[in-house]
């Protein structure tokens, strides 16, 4: 019997195979916060499996249930229509069988909508993981999805509406359904119609649900399809007036590196340092969202092992970036594919150069390879994470595209650690060093390396474990985390101690990895020789308590370094001085006012060239030094950011700023406790500062001690009365603490400086909940919680 109440919210839901995700996907929706003002309305398009079964148990538990079995299989656009004909909900939300939310995701949507006439649809942060029938709480995260605000012309870039919005009804009774003639991207073009009409929607910056990163999927098992539709609906509605449309390629998944997950609504976008949203260093979700209901290879759902993995899974995920160089492509492709061991998926990232797909499509009938295109160039770590964000496999092994294996390189890795359930097992190689002949690279004479046994002392020191040689076990990265995209080398030796830390790989000796050698800088070692010190240095600072507590090891990295600042080629010295001394300070100006012009203008890449040039000449400038934090904090590299700032403030740049670039790049890295020690300092010294004091109320809303950000906002509030949003906040924390006769003193404030501020029915609504009295003039609550702002 459907229930009488007023429903608020309708969850659309269409299954076809998804029968192990049925029962979890009920309790997560039935535990919403919500749930009396909720229906969930279930299309089973055909399914063979025994959905229908759960549903009815459900039913005879919960009056909010509402089922329908349709004779023939349809598509998930075809069902969700379906779903929303027969539904009653003010607004509406799909819901995908295999995702999670948060209990309050609800409540939370839905109470923006109430409060913002305007909008017809909000979205939120998401985690993401890939572990199937895990709760929001308890999920093995692997990285999470920190979507920009809303600018219509960015959604015609990428989908960032992510898998879990809410909007009003009146949006597919006015603009009609999803396009039920597309099979993957009905739904991107479903927001893409929205805002071509002019419609309005909203970001919430907090982790509301969980993405299953589902191999399987809709999306990832039709990515050309995806990409193909997706386009489709871009033409069909970017309007010319709009000027040059954006290259698609944007992303905005942040993979979680430690292994204390960063809390993901603090990391601080760039958006607030300059107006440009930013990018995130690894694959974006396709555009379709409604993935879980395709078809899989059988009707019985598969079996899983105890890391999650099922029989169609590969053993070994190869992850292979490149970069414009479609010959040393060839090589590596098909040294992967001719292995011995013929279990793997090999995963080529394009890391923002030309196409390969008809290259790959050559080299691969039997469709083994799978091939991500980032959109720009991030660089070997932020590619190797975007693989590892889809890998399948058991184990992973890596191949840059100018390297190469032997046909048995894997099988003897592959054997050895099934038999042992070791961490990870290494080979021996071989350098190749080639050299330019006729336009064409050809080998000139090659080297065996013989790779040391592993000795967690000499790794500390310097790597000895070359990237191709490298095979280890996936489940790994869930602690360790993945490659650093700040460090520009040595990224692998990063990763290699950080996976090694509790055990260590073992060696195989045999030579079956060919590593290319070139010294005319079309390789990173002939390239980026100047970083290696740089790095080397950064690491060993990284790990230096546990490089202290082994003796002879601190001498040891010190003789390293200095190894390879010996073998560093000699500048030419009369280079310094082709240009008069004196024209070196303008020159140097000139360069930092195109770093801060780029900056502002979001041109990253002619920011870095602008100060890469600013400090050949001045490499103690402190506004470079603050330039690079605030280019690195855009990039999201957390940890380069905060060795700038920190080099800045060294060099006597403007403390304040520093400061605030320090917390921001600590907020990133999820090192809480640092940036409120931080922020907390500069707030005693400018208490009046608005941006100081926006960033210490963000840090302590993610610690969640509100009480301590109470002080420093009644300060703030003494030099700045009339700032309304700020005197949201401090009532927001108050209601939070329980001071409810102080919040509502606020909210008089408010009302007497600011009657038309948009926050006080929320802020009303929120005292009637929590019992405070509120003057009769104030506006009706609308049943919404009040959350400070984020």
């Amino acid at each position: 019997m459907r229930l009488e109440r007023e429903i608020l919210i309708s969850a659309l839901v269409s299954t076809y195979n998804a029968e192990r995700f049925m029962r979890g996907l009920l309790e997560d929706l039935e535990a919403q916060t919500l749930r009396d003002h909720m229906e969930i309305v279930i299309i089973d398009s055909a399914s063979p499996e025994y959905e229908g079964e759960i549903v009815r148990e459900f039913q005879q538990r919960f009056d909010n249930i509402v089922y329908q079995r349709t004779p023939e299989r349809e598509n998930a656009h075809v069902s969700v229509n379906r779903a929303f004909a027969l539904s009653r909900g003010r607004y509406v939300t799909p819901a995908a069988t295999d995702d999670r939310h948060h209990p309050r995701a609800f409540e939370r949507l839905v109470a923006e909508l109430e409060t913002h006439p305007e909008v017809g649809l909000v979205y939120a942060d998401a985690a993401v993981t890939q572990t199937e029938n895990e709760t929001l709480d308890d999920a093995s995260r692997t990285a999470h999805f920190l979507w920009p605000e809303f600018d219509p012309r960015l959604l015609f870039d990428v989908c960032y509406i992510g898998p879990h919005p809410v909007y009003r009804r009146a949006m597919h009774e006015k603009y009609g359904g999803f396009d039920e003639s597309m099979t993957v991207a009905g739904d991107y073009e479903f927001w893409l119609r929205l805002v071509a009409a002019g419609e309005r929607f909203r970001h919430v910056p907090e982790v509301l649900s969980l993405y299953l990163q589902n191999p399987r999927g809709n999306e990832y098992g039709n990515p050309r399809l995806c990409d193909e539709e997706s386009e489709m609906a871009r033409l069909r509605y970017w309007r010319e007036e709009w000027g040059p449309r954006p290259r698609p390629g944007t992303c905005f998944l942040f993979p979680v590196t430690e292994s204390a997950s960063p809390e993901p609504a603090t990391a601080p976008a760039a958006s607030e340092l300059v107006s440009r949203p930013f990018e995130r260093p690894a694959t974006d979700a396709p555009a379709g969202d409604l993935r879980a209901n395709e078809p899989t290879q059988r009707a019985e759902p598969p079996a899983t092992t105890a890391d999650g993995a099922t029989p169609n899974d590969p053993v070994v995920s190869v992850i292979l970036p490149t970069y414009d160089r479609p010959e040393w492509l060839r090589r590596a492709v098909s040294s992967a594919l001719a292995q011995t061991f013929g279990d793997i998926e090999l995963i080529v990232v394009n890391d923002g150069g030309a196409p390969v797909d008809a290259l790959l499509s050559e080299l691969d009938p039997h469709g083994r390879v799978q091939s991500i295109r980032l959109g720009q160039n991030r660089e070997r770590s932020a590619a190797r994470n975007a693989g590892l964000a889809i890998a399948r496999g058991r184990y992973v092994a890596y191949l840059d595209d100018d390297d190469w294996w032997e046909p048995d390189h894997l099988e003897p890795l592959v054997e050895k650690l099934e038999q042992t359930g070791a961490l990870g097992i290494y080979s021996d190689a071989r350098t190749v060093v080639e050299t330019l002949q006729e336009g064409r690279y050809q080998a000139a004479r090659s080297e065996e390396l013989r790779l040391p046994d592993f000795d967690r002392r000499s790794l500390l020191v310097g790597n000895f474990v070359p990237t191709p040689c490298l095979l280890h076990r996936r489940d790994a990265l869930a602690t360790a985390g993945v490659f650093d995209p700040s460090l520009k080398t040595h990224e692998d030796w990063d990763l290699w101690i950080r996976l090694t830390a509790s055990e260590p790989f073992l060696h195989e000796k045999r030579t079956s990895a060919n590593i290319s050698w070139r010294t005319d800088g079309s390789s990173t070692t002939s390239a980026d020789r100047e970083d290696f010190p740089v790095t080397a240095e950064k690491i060993h600072r990284r790990y230096a308590s546990e490089a202290a507590a082994r003796p002879g090891v601190p001498e040891a990295q010190e003789r390293y370094v200095a190894g390879l600042r010996a073998r560093l080629p000699r500048r030419d010295e009369s280079a310094a001085t082709t240009a008069p001394e004196s024209a070196a300070p303008d020159r140097v100006e000139a360069h930092a006012a195109e770093a801060r012009l780029a900056i502002t203008k979001g041109n990253l890449e002619e920011a870095h060239t602008a100060l890469t040039k600013l400090f050949e000449l001045s490499p103690e400038h402190a506004e470079g030094w603050l330039l690079r934090g605030v280019l690195t904090i855009q990039r999201l590299d957390y940890g380069a950011a905060a060795d700038a700032f920190a080099e800045a403030l060294r060099h006597g740049a403007d403390s304040r700023r520093a400061e605030l670039g320090m917390a921001m790049a600590a907020l990133g890295r999820g090192r809480n406790e640092r940036a409120w020690s931080v922020l907390r300092g500069l707030s005693d010294r400018h208490p009046a500062d608005d941006e100081v004091t926006h960033w210490l109320l963000r840090a302590a809303c993610v610690r969640e001690r509100f009480g301590e950000a109470v002080a420093p906002l009644q300060r703030y509030l003494e030099a700045h009365p009339d700032d309304a949003s700020m005197r949201f906040a401090l009532a927001g924390l108050l209601i939070r603490l329980g001071r409810l006769d102080e919040a509502a003193v606020e909210h008089e404030r408010i009302r007497a400086r600011a009657p038309e501020f948009g926050g006080l029915p929320e802020l009303a609504a929120a005292l009637e909940q929590a019992g405070a009295r509120v003057s009769p003039g104030a506006a009706e609550p609308t049943g919404a919680p009040l959350e400070p702002p984020q």
